[in-house]
């Protein structure tokens, strides 16, 4: 966004350009340069109250997502998300900028996925910047109803492998623990939450006191977008252990932090006892590394659900504790389970009278009644 410029310098006089439905405004004031952010605020006002859907009112690419598209953005994703988006409009706008928003169609569409292969992207990148473009233009025709084309945005195939999840057995858990007593205790704790609740590093760097019940033994996993302890997650809660509700009680006693569970641990960078902006990546590696293993923290994650199927085979109720948004997602974990699709093998079956079937559902004995050749015989003469 173009700033205020003091034309000449010291003299008072403000000068701007702004864009409004495609078209450049220039803004001119004269006082302080807080008095031309309010000029400018009350402007930017009355131009909203204009209606946009005029035929003579076009907008490029470029000027829609700096007018309209980005604070509608800003507004309504994720701080996270919004980070990532700018960058991803950023490729879009080097190609679409100054086309119009009722030119753009196919073949310029076409056109630009052969140029980002050509630059080195991936297909999968490709097609998450057309789905930003899908989302940008349709919010621009159906929300704002601005004059917009509606091409069909054809995404590359990707051939999904579907791999099997990697994750710890109990004896190389027992060796990352043992490891981190000896030599970073402030991480045990954290560790010990990573493994026994199956919760994301993000969830646990960002947990507070106030989220963790003794009582019901339990952990919440929040969703709140006005909370100031907002993570991305499915809110959910989490069922504490035996030995993890030992160790939190310590962590609760030794007095780090009132307000966070694991905060940080050190003077250097941050204050001791403030909240942990990053997980300690660095630490975990390293643990790891001693070990004689690998895998990222997200590994502890798999390990918590392999281990909890093998005892309790419920994909569903795994899929609630580890908050997954969709089943899909829970399905990874399946193949830890096949004997009990073997089990399933036979329950419903019609097949002939002298194989072996699983007992149907049980009705009311009734006699049954005489048969064709029966009633032939005993049928009176008329």
């Amino acid at each position: 966004m173009a700033s205020w410029r003091e034309e000449p310098r010291g003299s008072g006089r403000w000068r701007k350009q702004i864009w409004h439905l495609g078209r450049p405004i220039k803004l001119t004031f004269t006082g302080s340069k807080a008095d031309a952010d309010l000029y400018e605020a009350r402007r930017r006002i009355e131009l909203g109250a204009i209606d946009p859907a005029t035929s003579e009112s076009v907008f490029d690419f470029e000027h829609y997502c700096a007018e309209r598209y980005r604070r509608h953005a800003q507004a309504t994703l994720r701080p996270s998300t919004w980070s990532v988006r700018k960058f991803q409009l950023e490729n879009l706008l080097l190609h679409f900028g100054r086309v119009k928003l009722p030119k753009l169609r196919e073949p310029e569409i076409e056109a630009y996925k052969m140029k980002r292969l050509a630059d080195g992207a991936d297909k999968v990148t490709v097609n998450t910047e057309l789905n930003v473009l899908s989302a940008t233009l349709t919010y621009a025709r159906e929300t704002l109803k601005l004059p917009c084309a509606s091409p069909k945005i054809r995404r590359f195939k990707i051939t999904k492998h579907k791999g099997r999840v990697e994750f710890y057995s109990r004896r190389e858990v027992d060796r990352i623990l043992s490891l981190a007593m000896k030599g970073t205790r402030w991480f045990y704790p954290m560790l010990v939450f990573l493994f026994e609740t199956g919760c994301r590093k993000s969830e646990a760097i960002n947990l507070p006191w106030k989220h963790v019940s003794f009582d019901q033994r339990i952990v919440r996993i929040w969703n709140d977008k006005d909370d100031a302890y907002e993570v991305k997650s499915v809110e959910r809660e989490v069922p504490i252990s035996d030995h993890l509700l030992v160790v939190l009680k310590k962590q609760k006693l030794a007095g780090l932090s009132k307000e966070w569970v694991f905060p940080c641990h050190t003077d250097r960078m941050r204050t001791k006892g403030s909240k942990l902006y990053e997980f300690p990546d660095n630490t975990w590696t390293r643990l790891v590394g001693l070990a004689g293993l690998k895998g990222g923290p997200h590994k502890a994650r798999h390990t918590f659900a392999s281990h909890f199927l093998a005892v309790k085979p419920d994909l569903f109720l795994l899929g609630r504790l580890l908050g997954h948004s969709h089943t899909r997602v829970t399905e990874l974990y399946a193949h830890l389970i096949p004997e009990h699709l073997a089990e399933a093998r036979n329950v419903v079956s019609f097949g002939p009278a002298g194989a072996k079937t699983a007992p149907g559902p049980s009705r009311r004995k009734t006699h049954p009644g005489p048969t064709l050749a029966a009633s032939k015989k005993h049928r009176k003469p008329l």
